[in-house]
């Protein structure tokens, strides 16, 4: 165990920059097979499942993770983005066999001692809704997911990129292999025909820019920490 693991254990805090959605039914993993971009059927317990869910012009309307429970499935994605996507979702959700959970959320507990789902090296979550006064880890889990080059889309950057630009094909979060999803044909276009022109990368700012500012010449700032180490989205050379 590293020691900041070790030390975010000690404290039991959360990722309050996570927020979740609860499909309940049966059902509810074959439904989201239509409106994220990995294939559900690869859902397995303590695992998380990466993802996107695209708009239909196949820009990211949220990344984040899936997560299957003996319920339905739980989405993680950036908290600015929890209702956005709920409303964005709910057309089609309607017309479907699960639904929405009623309750006031659930919480990210990290590395917790009942964290037991993996969303990244060293890195544990636990979903539930009883751990409401544990400490906020938003910035270090952030900074983890910086350091893996997981981009973690929030609100001021949400449906103007396709998951390539945002490197989540290489992040496991997008299936080439699966049936039709939302956005899919433009996704699968750009991928196959080489059609992404800007690519992400790492940056260090101290001036501590803003998510969807604009970084370099032609850069759009996707996530930053507070030491400023973040990820942009930049025109390929």
């Amino acid at each position: 165990m590293s020691q900041k693991e070790q030390s975010w254990t000690q404290h039991n805090p959360i990722a309050q920059t996570a927020g979740v959605i609860s499909l309940l039914g049966p059902t509810a993993a074959d439904f989201l097979q239509g409106y994220v971009t990995s294939d559900t059927s690869r859902l397995q317990p303590d695992q998380a499942l990466p993802m996107a869910i695209c708009n239909l012009k196949g820009r990211v309307v949220a990344s984040g993770w899936l997560l299957g429970n003996t319920a339905g499935v739980d989405l993680l994605v950036h908290t600015s983005l929890v209702e956005h996507v709920r409303t964005f979702l709910k057309p089609y959700v309607t017309f479907s066999k699960c639904t929405f959970a009623t309750d006031p959320g659930k919480t990210v507990a990290v590395n917790s001692a009942q964290a037991t789902i993996v969303l990244a090296p060293g890195l544990k979550v636990q979903v539930d809704g009883s751990a409401q006064d544990l400490e906020d880890c938003s910035e270090p889990v952030n900074a983890c997911l910086i350091d893996m080059g997981f981009a973690f889309v929030s609100k001021p950057v949400s449906e103007q990129f396709l998951p390539q630009v945002l490197n989540l094909h290489n992040q496991g979060a997008v299936d080439f292999d699966k049936g039709c999803y939302l956005g899919q044909e433009i996704v699968a276009r750009a991928q196959f025909r080489g059609a992404v022109k800007r690519h992400l990368i790492n940056f260090n700012d101290p001036a501590l820019p803003q998510v969807g500012d604009a970084w370099g010449d032609s850069g759009t700032v996707i996530t930053i920490d507070a030491t400023g180490h973040g990820l942009a989205s930049v025109k390929a050379e």
